[in-house]
């Protein structure tokens, strides 16, 4: 509700001068991505310049950033653990709802439609086995996807603690129903797709493009050109939730993925529109931390890719399905209790590490990054193939 109020705001301020219900539609939707901070606001308003051809006065100007910084301060005063234990009241309460009174109408709607319902054992649901619904007895389902991939979006503990965590494909493969694989990858150059075929995959996905078909790019040094794969050990911290937002972030990480973008950009023809470039990070507080960094670095390719939407930053759980000439992934954490939160899971790696087609650079803290068993696996792997780099080059400055 504070986030729709700070856009109402907002928008008031600017609304009374617009002329054309296509600027306002416009402002608004400008305005609503600065309500959830996706957005810096020198970008925004930028942005906002460009759809009226023209500039604002310095007043409204004023009052523009005034309302922004006011939008901001409610967002760093939000009571996340109260908005999330509401949420999870409100799952648990549709949860309640499905189960108590949800199948029996459900078995209905299906029964009138010729339709089925299996059930699969799940011995941790507390009040059931869980319902598979087919369209007709006589019609097959087919499931496509990945379970070594993302698992389901679970916002409430006890859906997890009851079983919602595990997606249907995992249960039906735990039934020992073996699915049909396609084990022929055509996106990655062969180096980039070499781990995860070792790690997830039981050296079994194979790749149907050669090396040649997937260059790696200028503009950054590879320790091989021959594997266009790079870690780059940073050693800054990270900031806690909440010092900058309501998620994590690291500002040092940001600055020198930063410099990265702007050297592949003016190195790479095929790249200035910014559109082959991917940049992804665990964390929402790290997307608004790059998107920021990259505003004002003063690099016209990039401030035009970020308001074109071409040059794309975004979560690693909001990428999964896409693909990208190159992937510089920011892993954040960085700390001396070496926590590393839910880059823990095995299926998350698996996603951000196959996004690349030709080139794929990993900044994060090896000493942070070792605590998690699968990331060390990927870590003893880098250093096995020597694909280390130190990150001194790009200067303490950006390390601060």
């Amino acid at each position: 509700m504070k986030r729709k109020r700070c856009s109402a705001a907002l928008s008031e301020t600017v609304e009374g001068q617009l002329s054309s219900e296509r600027q306002k539609l416009a402002l608004k939707r400008v305005l609503r991505s600065q309500s959830d901070r996706t957005v810096p606001f020198a970008v925004a308003l930028q942005h906002l310049k460009q759809i009226y051809r023209g500039t604002f006065e310095a007043a409204v100007e004023a009052e523009l950033e005034i309302e922004h910084q006011e939008c901001m301060r409610r967002l760093e005063e939000l009571d996340v653990d109260r908005l999330e234990a509401e949420g999870v009241a409100l799952i648990n309460l549709e949860m309640e709802h499905i189960e108590v009174k949800g199948n029996d109408h459900i078995y209905d709607f299906f029964k009138t439609q010729g339709g089925k319902l299996a059930t699969l054992p799940d011995h941790n649901f507390s009040k059931g086995n869980l319902v598979f619904v087919t369209p007709a007895a006589e019609t097959p389902a087919l499931l496509v996807g990945d379970a070594k991939q993302l698992p389901p979006t679970i916002s409430s503990q006890k859906a997890k603690r009851a079983g919602l965590g595990v997606s249907l494909s995992e249960r039906l493969q735990n039934l020992h129903l073996s699915p049909l694989v396609l084990n022929v990858q055509y996106r990655m150059h062969p180096a980039i797709a070499a781990f995860s075929s070792q790690a997830f995959y039981k050296n079994a996905l194979q790749s149907g493009v050669s090396s040649s078909d997937r260059p790696p790019l200028s503009g950054f040094k590879w320790p091989n050109r021959k594997r266009p794969v790079a870690f780059v050990n940073i050693s800054s911290p990270e900031l806690a939730a909440g010092a900058r937002g309501v998620s994590k972030s690291n500002p040092a990480e940001a600055r020198i993925l930063t410099m990265m973008t702007r050297q592949l950009m003016a190195a790479n023809e095929s790249l200035l529109s910014g559109a082959g470039i991917g940049i992804i990070t665990p964390y929402a507080g790290q997307v608004r931390e790059i998107k920021y960094q990259l505003s004002i670095c003063g690099y016209q390719p990039i401030a035009a890719a970020l308001l074109n939407g071409l040059l794309e930053v975004k979560t690693v759980d909001g990428f999964q399905g896409r693909e990208k000439e190159i992937i510089l992934f920011s892993a954040v954490r960085c700390n001396p209790q070496q926590h590393v939160g839910f880059l823990n899971d095995a299926r998350r790696l698996n996603v951000a590490l196959t996004r690349a087609k030709r080139g794929l650079i990993v900044l994060g803290s090896r000493q942070t990054l070792k605590a998690s068993p699968i990331r060390k696996r990927w870590l003893k792997w880098v250093d096995t193939q020597k694909l280390a780099v130190a990150a001194n080059h790009y200067g303490s400055q950006a390390q601060r």
